[in-house]
């Protein structure tokens, strides 16, 4: 949490920094291609270039009526990368990385190797194989990013009615979709933009790195909380890691600088991995009830929300907090987070604990009983 810590207190940017470094690469770009001094600025004199009168003034007021017309089409048109592409570097001033970049990629791999040496020395028990929890960060990173684009894409068709399974899921998607215009429309007081993170975002998000945790535990399963706990932490990290690589793609080349890509890789990683991680340990404890086949289908979704709720909500609220500037209460979130998840392992370990005491006294009962018929 350092690093989205450090961005909060000392931030790179004021919140009109942007529109000051947007200005400078301006001047920059028009200093650049600036005629050499000395050289003439007027156009030629068989220059094609058309010219008001004096004598023509409803010609002039058209053209230039054409020319504004023009220009707002050519603004509707272009792309952040076309625009990127016009500054020297295709990135502004004080940004890290070029629009067309892949150095984000070795960030990506960098957190990845960390991140699993970490989760290489929890497993040292023995309660999760490597090769699985390198397995489940892929799968999410890959397969689970990929569903949740599709979820995305058809929250968006739109709700045409219909009776049965095929018409609630749509209803369950149009839901979605609202949920996720509510969030992301900027007008939106707090409290409709969190119910709209919570059931957007939060939802699918977390749904998403359950989801391979869910399909293992509905078929049965002998892991122990430690091992559901790093099967959420890995699939969190896979989804922290691609997510980080898609926002760099689209919004931070060529426009963020440094700290952004750390609380990016480092911090929003460790955030999604704390909150499956949690998913995972509340997925193990009450793992019987994804495990009766006599329920039916959608009550199986119930249990899955129910067992995902507290991280959905936290989620929701810290993207909430951030929307509306309240950064400082998102890392109270954010610490929140990693308290809750805190708080599971603490009273897991106790258990844990006094299980082997347990197992030590009975032991120690047995071992004394065969000395004295020995004797």
């Amino acid at each position: 949490m350092l690093p989205l810590a450090i961005s909060i207190f000392l931030p790179d940017e004021s919140p009109g920094e942007l529109a000051d470094r947007v200005e400078r690469s301006l001047d920059k770009l028009s200093a650049d291609e600036a005629p050499p001094e000395g050289a003439s600025s007027t156009a030629p004199s068989n220059s094609s270039v058309p010219t008001a009168t004096p004598q023509s003034p409803v010609v002039s007021s058209r053209a230039s009526t054409e020319d504004q017309s023009d220009q707002s089409t050519l603004l509707d048109e272009i792309t952040l990368d076309d625009l990127l592409a016009l500054f020297p570097g295709k990135k502004l001033e004080g940004a890290l990385l070029a629009r067309d970049s892949y150095l984000h990629w070795l960030f990506a791999l960098a957190s990845v190797a960390a991140y699993l040496t970490f989760f290489m020395f929890l497993a040292s028990d023995g309660s999760a194989k490597p090769l699985h929890v390198l397995g489940l960060g892929g799968f999410t990173a890959t397969v689970g990013i990929f569903l949740l684009l599709i979820v995305q894409a058809l929250s968006t068709v739109g709700y045409i009615g219909g009776r049965g399974i095929v018409a609630l899921i749509l209803l369950l998607l149009f839901l979605i979709g609202l949920s996720y215009s509510a969030a992301l429309d900027p007008d939106t007081g707090f409290f409709v933009s969190f119910i709209g993170f919570t059931l957007g975002v939060g939802l699918c998000e977390e749904l998403c790195k359950a989801l391979p945790i869910l399909i293992y535990y509905r078929i049965g399963n002998k892991q122990n909380w430690r091992g559901a706990f790093l099967w959420g932490l890995a699939s969190g990290t896979g989804f922290g890691v691609s997510e980080g690589i898609m926002y760099s793609q689209d919004f931070y080349n060529g426009i963020a600088g440094t700290s952004v890509y750390i609380v990016r890789f480092v911090s929003c990683v460790a955030l999604h991995a704390v909150w499956t991680g949690s998913v995972g340990i509340s997925i193990n404890q009450r793992q019987d009830l994804l495990q009766n086949e006599e329920e039916d289908w959608w009550m199986y979704l119930v249990h899955a929300l129910r067992l995902i709720a507290i991280p959905m909500v936290l989620h929701g609220l810290y993207d909430t907090l951030l929307k509306k500037d309240l950064d400082f209460l998102a890392l109270l979130v954010a610490v929140a987070s990693f308290g809750y998840l805190a708080w599971l392992i603490s009273r897991l370990r106790s258990s844990d604990d006094e299980d082997e005491r347990a197992a030590y006294v009975a032991s120690y009962i047995r071992s004394k009983a065969t000395a004295q018929r020995g004797s």
